[in-house]
């Protein structure tokens, strides 16, 4: 009778176990084969991915080698929490490794499931290593090259900025950035159970691709020079503001370019010497004289009459700082005669001297490379009576750049020959060998 029982309770156990396996084989067959490709790549998803390899930034030369822009390696620490529970335990490190008041953490980040947060995007070295070490779920470290620039704020406004994400947003780092900037690259990454990150492979899927170097035509020792110069002009002659560049007359490389406004309010972006027009006034008539000369129509030691500080020119009356009888036309450009010049220029006529004017670079742009370059403007009245020439010619109907006039003066200097003013020497691979120069223009 025992017997029967225990055959009975063992033939029971044996249909239950082979019941349970057949149960099982069923569920795995299922699993592994029906449903095979789509749970295999929901765990795919889940536990590996891609992440981009930023490209090293290009540095800026200046034109001895000194390097002008460089690349440092920062930390940052970002959040990326699977649930409710990751967040909280977020929440409660954070206020334990930055040493704040506990619920500071939640007030500061507000986190949502599987949701990316920058948590601090230049985090010191120290704490990144106690990160990396604690392996706290849902909070991640990211290693970022950011842009620094080692003669502080010199040239400012030449080199421009990147914003955190090493984008230009100003400058020569704005103009040139897609020189500067390279090609990032890929790299595998995986998940455990833990969420704890960690990189596939030595060798990226994508290696990124370095950016070029730029190397300027600046002299930055001389630019420092010129700053302060400017700098202490600008506070001892109590002006608003000004600008200098100084240009190479023979290449137009423009050797440093700087401006200074009073009591330090100076634009982080703007550079006025390329941006800001204004009337030349005086300066203007070594154009007109040049023009008058070029077409023959004077000579250095011909009279003219000044009026003795006062000529009738159409409806208005110019006036000359101090009285003048005759004048030789040198004499004439020599003291500013504005009634002297205003003669000559007259019998250029004003669209023919309009027309010089532009030859010598002024109401276009140069294209130089730097943003902000302003055309200026020359007038061009249409009918151009003796007036509309003579305050052309004296430089009251011109808006230019400083640039603008160092080009043009440049011009003069060399005897004739305009070259296009330009801020680029040349590019550099990310070996440091020179892949192009730029020559005169």
């Amino acid at each position: 009778m025992n017997i029967d029982i225990k055959k009975k309770r063992l033939i029971v156990l044996c249909i239950l176990v082979v019941g349970a396996g057949g149960l099982l084989i069923s569920r795995l067959i299922n699993i592994q084969i029906v449903y095979g490709c789509k749970y295999g790549t929901i765990a795919l998803n889940q536990s590996t991915g891609r992440t981009e390899i930023p490209a090293e930034r290009g540095a800026i030369y200046d034109r001895t080698g000194r390097q002008l822009a460089i690349n440092v390696i920062k930390n940052s620490l970002f959040a990326d929490p699977a649930d409710e529970t990751e967040i909280r335990k977020i929440y409660t490190y954070l206020d334990r490794l930055y040493k704040q008041a506990r619920g500071t953490a939640r007030g500061n980040y507000p986190l949502i499931p599987d949701k990316f947060k920058w948590i601090d995007r230049n985090l010191p070295d120290e704490l990144a290593t106690q990160v990396m070490k604690d392996s706290i779920p849902g909070l991640y470290i990211n290693k970022n090259l950011n842009r620094e620039y080692p003669f502080g704020e010199v040239g400012q406004r030449l080199l421009g900025s990147t914003n955190i994400d090493g984008q230009g947003i100003s400058g020569l780092e704005y103009s040139y950035d897609s020189i500067l900037a390279g090609k990032a690259g890929l790299t595998d990454f995986l998940r455990d159970g833990q969420r704890t990150t960690y990189q596939l492979r030595e060798i990226p899927i994508v290696a990124s691709i370095p950016g070029h170097s730029i190397i300027l035509t600046i002299d930055w020792y001389f630019q420092e020079i010129v700053e302060e110069e400017l700098k202490a002009a600008v506070e001892k002659y109590k002006a608003l503001e000004g600008s200098a560049i100084f240009i190479d007359c023979h290449t137009g490389e423009i050797l440093a370019a700087a401006d200074y406004v009073a009591d330090g309010r100076n634009d982080p972006i703007k550079l006025r010497a390329i941006s800001n027009v204004f009337e030349p006034g005086s300066v203007f008539k070594v154009f007109t004289a040049a023009a008058i000369l070029d077409g023959n129509l004077a000579r250095p030691e011909e009279l003219i009459n000044c009026e003795n500080g006062a000529w009738r020119c159409g409806p208005r009356i110019l006036h000359d700082d101090h009285r003048h009888g005759n004048l030789t036309f040198r004499e004439v450009i020599e003291v500013s005669s504005n009634i002297g010049t205003a003669k000559m220029a007259i019998r250029l006529g004003g669209k023919k001297l309009g027309e010089i004017d532009r030859r010598f670079g002024f109401g276009q742009r140069y294209f130089i490379g730097l943003p902000g370059e302003a055309a200026g403007s020359i007038s061009n009245p249409g009918k151009w009576s003796a007036y509309n020439t003579a305050v052309l010619a004296i430089g009251q109907a011109v808006s230019v750049t400083a640039l603008q006039l160092a080009a043009g003066v440049s011009a003069i200097a060399n005897g004739g020959k305009l070259y296009r003013p330009k801020v680029i020497r040349g590019l550099l691979d990310s070996n440091g060998k020179p892949i192009k120069r730029f020559e005169p223009d």
